[in-house]
């Protein structure tokens, strides 16, 4: 029976979220019988951990997370961004002891990016500060300070979301005429994002929305996109 890396609590051998926090379960966790197959090479969080993370798997070496304290991936899913939490970053033994060297390089790469210049870490953590209009429910990237159709200040995602809501599924990145935003909508699908062109109920002008996971996935691609 899979255990969660964050509550502990156990989950049906098919399962993919906790049944009881909904954080991920990651199957090289479940499968493992002893702790020692696995080697902790950082200790991280925000841009470093996903930059290290994304390089690792690009070599073709795996990785797992594990939260560096009960309830910080909760944390995870309550604000959409991992910025604020620890997360300790494993590989299996086998292919630390086979590729040390290049694995060392790596974290060494991506390290300084996580302490580094203030500002710097500042300005990376506002590319992750989706807010929400409290008035019609949807869901801004940090390009928008207000509802284009209210024109009421946004707050942070946290204060619009529903009972059991944890983040958006999909983020406004984009508004305007239909004619303009279906030209942003084929941008993102041909940069395989996942996006829709709508027009929302009361509304006089069309938005272009792409996943949030999409957005967390690959901010700078779809930072390019939004910036014409």
């Amino acid at each position: 029976m899979p255990t969660c890396p964050s509550c502990g609590a156990g989950n049906e051998e098919a399962a993919v979220l906790c049944r009881s926090c909904g954080v991920s379960i990651s199957p090289p966790i479940a499968g493992a019988t002893d702790q020692g197959d696995w080697v902790e090479v950082f200790s991280g969080r925000g841009p470093a951990l996903r930059g290290l993370e994304e390089e690792l798997e690009r070599r073709g070496i795996t990785t797992i997370r594990m939260p560096a304290q009960v309830g910080a991936a909760f944390e995870v899913g309550i604000f959409g961004t991992d910025e604020g939490s620890i997360y300790l970053l494993q590989v299996p033994r086998d292919q630390f002891e086979a590729r040390s060297a290049e694995i060392e390089a790596a974290v060494e790469e991506f390290a300084g990016t996580d302490a580094g210049d203030p500002a710097a870490q500042a300005e990376a953590e506002q590319d992750y500060d989706v807010r929400g209009c409290p008035d019609c429910g949807l869901f801004f990237h940090d390009n928008y300070a207000e509802c284009p159709n209210t024109a009421t200040p946004l707050v942070p995602a946290v204060e619009v979301f529903g009972a059991g809501q944890l983040e958006p599924e999909w983020v406004v990145v984009r508004d305007g005429s239909e004619t303009e935003m279906r030209d942003v909508a084929a941008q993102f699908e041909t940069s395989l994002f996942k996006a829709r062109l709508r027009t929302p109920p009361g509304w006089t002008r069309s938005v272009v929305e792409i996943s949030w996971a999409g957005l967390m996935d690959r901010t700078a691609e779809a930072e390019t996109i939004i910036r014409g």
